[in-house]
């Protein structure tokens, strides 16, 4: 028997030792894994958002080959999709990319539609002789750029003026035609356009006789632009009002994320005033606790410090819940305002 009491008495102890996981340890775990939620959080946002980039990327690989060839079989670069053998810019459009477009010199642009990205364009630009030599400019944040990209140091419009649907609106060239150092030169008028997708609208023009051949006046010749049609109106217009339609669904959409949150931020005001009732809730159970402890046997004042250390236990972690709340809803708060800035931006560029 005395050898079993003196085993039940080194082990009570540490049982007694052993008392659980205090308030102090609690809070400071707490806040580590707050401080590390609000680091991580918008590491993994940047990750994604450069994820994204990488799908314009891949899709520009396109667009370099189709340069490339064009460049190859006629000796100079391209001027706009079609020329290159490519479809309309806004045929690429897919859930990152708003459009794929070529520009004056084979120049490449990206476009950005997803919200994360949205008005941001990525631009390649060819250079060299035989080779190809790329260059890579952007007007992406540098957090998301592209190493080997630029910061892109001019107005984000395309070269003549299609920001519309990010699509360079070409001016047809009025056609000349020369025969010989001393023949006749025809030179066309007209056939300058504008329009989406690199669409020369022009009209056929009436050329103008210019220069004296040998015993005579020049050959009258008729120079005409490219003539577009009313079909490649229509379908340009069409592609506008898709985009119009498609600028205001994503207001629509951003006016409802605010709505909402909205409510999410009078529902954490309220639950902030609920806290604080709660708390003051406590600190008069312990006042009276401690009026009462005289009346109490040493059981029941165990077990009501027990009830209350528990209670304010509760609380702690409601609150820390709730700082982690604020925080999020004051960057998404944030995002809407950067999204709503570019938004506008388009708007704008569209009237």
């Amino acid at each position: 028997m005395p050898d079993a009491k003196a085993k039940i008495d080194r082990v009570l102890p540490g049982i007694k030792a052993s008392r659980g996981v205090s308030l102090l340890e609690l809070m400071i775990v707490v806040t580590a894994l707050g401080t590390l939620l609000a680091i991580a959080i918008p590491a993994y946002k940047n990750y994604t958002t450069r994820a994204k980039v990488t799908e314009g990327i891949t899709l520009a690989r396109d667009g370099q080959n189709a340069v490339m060839e064009y460049k190859a079989e006629h000796g100079v670069y391209p001027g706009d999709n079609k020329s290159a053998g490519m479809e309309s810019p806004v045929k690429y459009r897919a859930a990152v990319v708003e459009s794929l477009t070529i520009l004056d010199n084979g120049v490449i642009r990206i476009r950005f539609g997803h919200p994360d990205l949205l008005g941001h364009v990525l631009d390649f630009i060819p250079s060299g002789g035989d080779t190809v030599i790329w260059h890579c400019e952007s007007s992406l944040p540098a957090y998301i750029r592209p190493k080997d990209c630029k910061a892109m140091l001019v107005p984000i419009t395309d070269a003549d003026g299609g920001t519309l649907a990010g699509d360079a609106s070409g001016s047809g060239a009025g056609g000349s035609d020369s025969e010989g150092g001393l023949g006749d030169s025809d030179t066309g008028s007209g056939g300058s356009g504008s329009g989406l997708g690199g669409r020369d609208t022009g009209s056929s023009g009436v050329s103008s006789d210019s220069g004296g051949g040998e015993g005579g006046s020049g050959i009258s010749g008729g120079g005409s632009g490219s003539t577009g049609s009313g079909l490649e109106v229509s379908s340009d217009q069409i592609e506008i009002d898709a985009l119009k339609k498609e600028l205001e669904s994503q207001q629509k959409k951003l006016d409802s994320e605010r709505m909402s949150l909205k409510k999410s931020q009078d529902k954490l005001k309220k639950d902030y005033e609920s806290l604080n009732k709660d708390q003051t809730k406590l600190a008069e159970d312990r006042l009276r606790q401690q009026l009462d402890a005289a009346n109490q046997t040493p059981q029941q004042q165990a077990s009501e410090e027990a009830r209350l250390n528990a209670r304010e236990m509760d609380l702690n972690d409601e609150l820390v819940g709730l700082d982690t709340r604020k925080q999020q809803l004051n960057l998404q708060e944030f995002n809407l305002a950067q999204r709503q800035q570019i938004l506008n931006q388009r708007m704008a560029e569209l009237r």
